[in-house]
């Protein structure tokens, strides 16, 4: 009896569960499958950041579409809204841009620093000039909204893909 009475718990606690999930906001469209390819001519850049936005300029109810490359250089562009998010994006036009800054080299903060001011300090400069002097892996031009030559059209129930060899925009 007792393990008919566990199966039962687990069954409904695993029903509740599955109906738990966040929901998708109100307003938010069809979304459709859209992948972006980001290259360096035959090299695939990994870790990019892809965000779209409404080529129109306006917001879009309130959602952010953008996605992070893989190691084969591809997003896939997810729609996200507060803790919800969906792979695909609304259909319409957009401009795209591209950011990757390189990486830097830090070292971990030493032990007992947090009871030196002076180091701490040194330490902290230290890691803001490794920031400062970060470049960044994309052409400038395709890295702002305002100046990326990059825009997409995305389609309702057609699967999107864009292709962007940033050796092309140097």
């Amino acid at each position: 009896m007792k393990f008919i009475k566990t199966i039962m718990l687990l069954f409904v606690s695993l029903s509740i569960a599955a109906g738990c999930g966040t929901k998708k906001p109100d307003g938010i469209p069809e979304l459709v499958s859209t992948k972006i390819t980001v290259t360096n001519g035959s090299s695939p850049i990994t870790q990019a950041k892809i965000t779209l936005t409404p080529a129109a300029g306006g917001a879009v109810g309130g959602w952010s579409m953008y996605a992070d490359t893989d190691e084969s250089g591809v997003a896939e562009i997810k729609t996200v809204q507060g803790s919800w998010s969906a792979k695909g994006v609304p259909a319409g036009d957009y401009i795209v841009y591209v950011t990757k800054m390189s990486k830097i080299e830090s070292e971990p903060m030493p032990e007992g620093i947090d009871d030196d001011a002076v180091a701490k300090a040194k330490y902290m400069a230290e890691q803001e000039k490794k920031l400062a002097a970060r470049t960044s892996e994309i052409p400038k031009t395709l890295t702002q909204a305002a100046t990326t030559p990059l825009k997409l059209t995305v389609t309702s129930g057609s699967p999107t893909e864009l292709s962007v060899d940033v050796s092309q925009h140097k």
